[in-house]
């Protein structure tokens, strides 16, 4: 069910794409300072001896002030249980690069099957563990539910859908923030005018970022709530003659394989561009795809684990959104839509 990793193994395994994961613990060892020569003080000669005479007092020297070094409190080494959903390249990138921040850390695979979860559960409570993270859906469920001790989850893109919230829960955002990806998306098209999207119930807090974002750039926002992948389809049929781009997010909720392809296939029938957080998708289709950054992810992990070791985790919102963002386009589709809207522009005239 899990693997537990020794976290120097993890940094040269997966660098090296194996991401070795061994059932050990891992600490960290300060070698103790080499030892030093004694200081000999050069021997001065006796300084002369001067009596004062009779009508001569000698004054009492003054004081040298004491200096008093200050006292350096042991580094304190924290130990973090990470959890893996499985092993794909995003949830052990994720691993890695916080492995390269933390001194103390165990990696549990999920998809080991080798333990039961109650394996897992005991090992991390026998660890003395100060924090869990737990990169993907499966972890952060196993996580939410069998720790009492501060849950941080990333890569989860339905959060109130899965009842992951909780006073010692704490996420990092699913995808970049929309501002961003919008800010590449009209330097790719300038003449991006009205952009759709369909989401499922519980991205209210999304919904909102996307209506400040498209407004922010004098654009239509249109969205609708869908409860199935059939009632997606049906939503982006009706919204393509009013919106010439679509954000299509990762809900898997309310999207399906067979429905993908056809809403694909209908937005470049219809010279839609559709911009997504996943850079696999630009072989179906879509112009432009902006996914995070693993080493942000981790950055954005590390501070939300020193606010709970401080004891500040209340301060931390549910979710801490991210600060960079990677982009990829489909020239052949952007090219398409350009020469499509230019041809439009001569019709018009």
């Amino acid at each position: 069910m899990y693997l537990i990793a020794n976290h120097s193994s993890i940094r040269a395994g997966l660098l090296l794409g194996a991401f070795a994961l061994i059932l050990s613990g891992c600490s960290l060892l300060l070698p103790s300072p080499d030892a030093q020569d004694p200081i000999i003080e050069p021997q001065l000669p006796p300084s002369p001896v001067i009596v004062p005479t009779a009508d001569e007092s000698v004054a009492d020297p003054a004081p040298r002030p004491v200096v008093v070094e200050p006292v350096q409190p042991d580094p304190v080494v924290l130990k973090v249980a990470i959890v893996l959903s499985g092993r794909v390249p995003a949830y052990e990138n994720v691993a890695l690069e916080l492995g390269g921040l933390l001194e103390d850390f165990d990696i549990y695979d999920l998809s080991d099957r080798s333990l039961t979860q109650k394996d897992a559960f005991d090992a991390i409570q026998q660890s003395g563990a100060s924090v869990v993270v737990a990169v993907g859906l499966r972890a952060a469920k196993f996580a939410r539910a069998v720790t009492d001790i501060p849950v941080i989850f990333s890569q989860v893109f339905n959060v109130s859908g899965n009842e992951l919230d909780g006073e010692n829960v704490r996420g990092v955002a699913a995808i970049p923030p929309l501002s961003m990806q919008l800010e590449a998306w009209r330097q790719l098209n300038p003449e991006l005018r009205s952009i759709g999207a369909i989401l499922g119930e519980g991205h209210d807090s999304l919904i909102e970022e996307a209506i400040h974002a498209t407004d922010a750039n004098d654009l239509h926002m249109h969205y609708r709530i869908a409860k199935s992948d059939r009632e997606t389809l049906y939503h982006f049929t009706r919204l393509a003659p009013v919106i010439d781009g679509f954000w299509l997010f990762p809900d898997n909720r309310i999207l399906s394989a067979t429905v993908l392809r056809q809403m694909m296939e209908y937005a470049g029938h219809h010279g839609i561009q559709v911009a997504v957080f996943n850079d696999s998708l630009l072989s179906l289709g879509a112009a432009i795809s902006t996914t995070s950054i693993h080493a942000d992810v981790a950055k954005s992990i590390l501070s939300i684990i020193t606010s709970a070791v401080a004891g500040e985790l209340e301060s931390v919102p549910g979710i801490t959104p991210l600060s960079e963002i990677s982009v990829r386009t489909n020239a052949p589709v952007v090219s398409q839509v350009a020469l499509e809207e230019g041809e439009k522009k001569q019709e018009s005239r």
